[in-house]
């Protein structure tokens, strides 16, 4: 079973780059619907840690399955275990807001996620080299998140993230065209197209739950 990063895939391409292009784009909608449906069905569920940190966990069984370079049906069966955990994990959260919230921050999201993968599309060499520092700045804003959570809870701190969505909203949306550009490096197969779609349906999801919190005015938890 290799587990190399898909982005070091090599090999033939089987599919013509319009078309690749295409359904990767197509399989980042479907699995957006699975989110929703994740989302929906857990929409009545109470908040839990316990449940967040399971749903998680078994989004993490969908993820490996993703790197384990295989084949079309386990990277379809990845997708679809890590989209629908992740949207049971988000429900509960979502269903704290209003329709008017969820409905703009879902145009939002799909507004940057289309507008971020032209730019990658067309401009993929502009972003190679950016990895590395994509990834440290994921690094020190979840370090800072878990660090503000902790203060949050001592009552050192405000319970105010708009700095932090903000901070988050920018590199994800970085990270989108970033991905993109990986995306176009590695051989144009269904599988890869999959595969690719898997990282940006975690961008899509990680502005969309920032976009709530903007919205909500900074705050994770209920207001009014």
């Amino acid at each position: 079973m290799n587990v190399d990063s898909i982005w070091a895939r090599r090999g033939e391409s089987t599919l013509s780059k319009a078309t690749y292009i295409r359904l990767t784009s197509l399989f980042t909608v479907l699995e957006g619907f699975l989110v929703y449906i994740g989302a929906f069905v857990s929409r009545s569920w109470p908040s839990s840690g316990w449940l967040a940190l399971l749903m998680f966990l078994v989004s993490l069984v969908g993820v490996f399955m993703i790197k384990t370079n295989g084949n079309v049906y386990r990277s379809a069966l990845g997708v679809t275990i890590m989209s629908l955990s992740l949207g049971l994990m988000c429900g509960p959260f979502f269903a704290l807001n209003s329709s008017a919230v969820l409905v703009e921050s879902i145009l939002l999201t799909v507004s940057v996620m289309v507008v971020m993968s032209l730019v990658g599309i067309t401009f993929p060499a502009v972003f190679e080299g950016w990895g590395i520092w994509l990834l440290l700045a994921l690094v020190l804003l979840l370090v800072v998140q878990i660090a503000q959570s902790v203060l949050m809870s001592l009552g050192y701190m405000s319970s105010d993230m708009t700095l932090l969505a903000w901070l988050g909203i920018l590199i994800f949306t970085a990270v989108v065209a970033h991905d993109w550009s990986r995306a176009l490096r590695i051989p144009y197969t269904v599988n890869n197209a999959i595969d690719a779609s898997g990282g940006l349906i975690l961008s899509a999801i990680n502005l969309a739950l920032r976009f709530v919190i903007l919205l909500r005015g900074g705050s994770v938890s209920r207001s009014g």
